[in-house]
């Protein structure tokens, strides 16, 4: 699919299918986005990966920390009462740009979004909340899943930004330059940048969440628990918006631009004959949110 005809795609009624890609042990931003789009009654979330996270202190490795993710998924998808219709699968041990000529390694993740791709006869949305290892091993094992997905990241800064210094395009950079470079049909949600300028930084008081989380369902008491070890007034909930872009796709002003170049020394370069991708502008946070809710409702 063109980029046009995605665009037009999300615009319309139909459920997408997804594989929710994300880094649940990182932050609670993401346990918030994979119950969101479970909820959602424009998505089908018909498998999750835990993604692996250098930022998880704790973790003894890269495998370790998708161990964690993987883990922390299951925690949502059980409370949400989807684990049996969602499977989970464990991300990439390594990061592509430890790896010799950054060659992939075969893990559950990667495989899981090559079956799903191939056996599928409609379009799959990898919704890629942390590093974009697992995508990018994925098009690097099987290239013919490039027809056959769409990739929304969350990463990078905003195009007015001068540096790449974004975490999730950083902690595995060669593999945000392959899955960039891919012409897969790609979303990009850029999670930071010059200020005024339109990044996924969902900023939500603390107390608003817990006062939207008085309901009596398991998934509510999970939430409620992980905004627990949270003291601060409010919190970033970036990965918000990998949903929202197919739930709510009312919330966002997008263009089609040719896809910018991460250069090696982590800044963007420009050609205007590269492959055309879609880019967030600009971000309405109250309709997302409202989205939000309704959709933790649905659980």
């Amino acid at each position: 699919m063109t980029v046009e005809q995605i665009l037009a795609d999300i615009r319309s009624d139909r459920v997408k299918k997804v594989i929710f890609d994300s880094d649940t042990c990182c932050e609670i931003d993401d346990q918030f986005a994979l119950a969101y789009a479970l909820g959602s009654d424009r998505i089908e979330v018909i498998a999750a990966i835990g993604a692996p996270c250098s930022t998880r202190r704790d973790a003894k490795d890269v495998a370790d920390s998708a161990d964690k993710s993987y883990a922390e998924t299951v925690r949502i998808l059980k409370a949400a009462h989807k684990d049996d219709v969602c499977p989970a699968f464990v991300g990439s041990p390594v990061w592509l740009s430890d790896q010799p000529d950054f060659a992939p390694v075969s893990f559950p993740g990667a495989e899981a979004i090559i079956r799903y791709a191939m056996e599928s006869d409609e379009i799959i949305y990898v919704l890629a909340t942390g590093p974009a290892t697992d995508a990018a091993a994925a098009l690097m094992m099987e290239p013919a899943i490039k027809d056959k997905i769409c990739v929304v990241f969350i990463g990078s800064t905003c195009l007015e930004a001068k540096y790449l210094y974004e975490g999730n395009i950083n902690q595995d950079y060669r593999a945000s330059q392959i899955l960039i470079n891919s012409g897969v049909p790609f979303v990009l949600l850029p999670a930071a940048g010059a200020p005024g300028k339109g990044t996924v930084m969902l900023d939500v008081k603390t107390e608003e969440f817990r006062n939207e989380l008085q309901y009596d369902s398991d998934i509510c008491t999970c939430l409620r628990e992980t905004l627990l070890p949270k003291k601060s007034e409010s919190y970033i909930y970036w990965d918000l918006a990998a949903p929202a872009f197919l739930s709510a796709p009312e919330g966002f002003k997008f263009d089609v631009i040719p896809a910018p170049v991460f250069t090696d020394d982590k800044a963007y370069a420009y050609d205007s004959t590269r492959h055309k991708i879609i880019y967030m502008d600009e971000i309405y946070p109250d309709i997302i949110m409202k989205d939000v809710y309704r959709c933790l409702r649905n659980l």
